[in-house]
């Protein structure tokens, strides 16, 4: 089942928002996902944290999906660099306690 147009028109009206503070969102989202789960900081690189580095990344990723949702074939290497990069990391045991 696909995404209705009215869907599809609600997410790229997010665009212009996340483009000019998607940075911000993300680095919130990853204070607050650290601040409260604590054990997530072996999981994601603190390097990476400080830097802006996993934010910016984030937050790019979400930008383009918001901007192509209805071009996808356009985001396929983008996403295949992604799942590689995430298959290629330890994965912590899976909690089904949400």
């Amino acid at each position: 089942m696909g995404l209705t147009q009215e869907q599809i028109d609600i997410v790229k009206s997010t665009a212009p928002v996340l483009k000019v503070h998607g940075e911000t969102i993300t680095t919130l989202f990853y204070k607050d996902m650290m601040d409260t789960h604590p054990e997530l900081k072996n999981v994601f690189s603190l390097r990476n944290q400080a830097s802006g580095e996993q934010p910016r990344a984030l937050a790019n990723s979400v930008l383009a999906y918001a901007t192509y949702i209805d071009d996808l074939p356009r985001l396929r290497a983008a996403v295949e660099r992604i799942a590689h990069k995430h298959a290629s990391l330890p994965s912590p045991p899976c909690s089904a306690t949400h």
